[in-house]
């Protein structure tokens, strides 16, 4: 059986090649070939030789592309263009038993317009309470997170982001902390209680340090809810530190740092992987 590891054309760094490496070694030892996938226009022809492909990438044509020619992605293009934007992600939990966070959507404002509305951010400011988190809908890496301590700051940012998709939150929890849970086949697996000391965002790009936890049952039970509801079949989940709202999916997640505890991540993810082609 021979397979796919599709990564971004243009972008890696550390993790992602981490992440290809790990996944080859794992795939081998249980008799499964993975080629790297990195450039769309040379695959006109090629996908019917890959009985899957792993998607660590974004690219939602490239995706779309693969699985119209018959290859099985993991995650489907469908939970990766859902888990890439947040208010996507946000709608489609709607209506589920699942703490979300009181969230505000900036309006859209079009490019040929350029206006400051003092009433949205005055809305805003009021709902939420300082300080408040302010995000690009898509982004990785908390990259695209801020944080305003006061109507300054979110007056600034508002007026950097106006343009661009983006939403404002109510801040939880302590500054830095969060609880990421990583799913494969819709269980968790693995937790990692996740702590910046120099930063508010606890990404681990940005120099958190993180240690192996069991999450309690009722984040356990949300991380099913919500892997079913997104299609995730790997990925992780981000909460607050003490659990009490959901943040954001992850599709393509880092597990360089779970696997430091001895949490295999990479052997798992094959044997479900395997399992779910020779079972199709």
């Amino acid at each position: 059986m021979k397979g796919a590891i599709v990564l971004n054309r243009y972008y890696s760094d550390g993790g992602l090649e981490y992440i290809e490496s790990r996944l080859k070694d794992a795939f081998a030892k249980k008799g499964a070939a993975l080629d790297t996938l990195r450039v769309f226009p040379t695959l006109a022809a090629a996908p019917q030789e890959y009985s899957f492909a792993l998607f660590f990438d974004k690219d939602l044509p490239l995706a779309r592309f693969l699985e119209a020619n018959g290859v099985r992605l993991f995650n489907s293009a469908a939970a990766v263009e859902i888990c890439d934007d947040k208010e996507k992600t946000y709608s489609a939990l709607r209506g589920l038993p699942v703490p979300l966070p009181d969230t505000v959507f900036a309006p859209l404002m079009y490019e040929t317009v350029d206006n400051y509305d003092g009433g949205f951010l005055d809305f805003a400011a009021k709902t939420l309470s300082f300080p408040v988190v302010v995000k690009e809908n898509r982004g990785s890496r908390g990259m695209q997170v801020y944080l305003a301590k006061n109507a300054a700051e979110l007056k600034n940012l508002y007026g950097a982001l106006k343009k661009r998709p983006h939403h404002y939150q109510r801040f939880y929890g302590e500054r830095g902390r969060d609880l990421r849970v990583y799913v494969i086949g819709g269980e968790p697996v693995a937790a990692l209680a996740r702590e910046n000391t120099t930063d508010f965002r606890a990404n681990a790009a940005l120099g958190s340090i993180s240690r192996l936890v069991d999450p309690p049952a009722k984040i356990a039970d949300c991380a099913r809810l919500i892997a079913a509801r997104l299609g995730l079949e790997y990925g992780a989940l981000d909460f607050s530190d003490g659990g009490e709202v959901f943040f954001e999916a992850n599709s393509n997640a880092y597990f360089t740092a779970v696997e430091g505890f001895g949490v295999k991540i990479s052997e798992l993810f094959a044997d479900y992987v395997l399992k779910a082609v020779n079972n199709a």
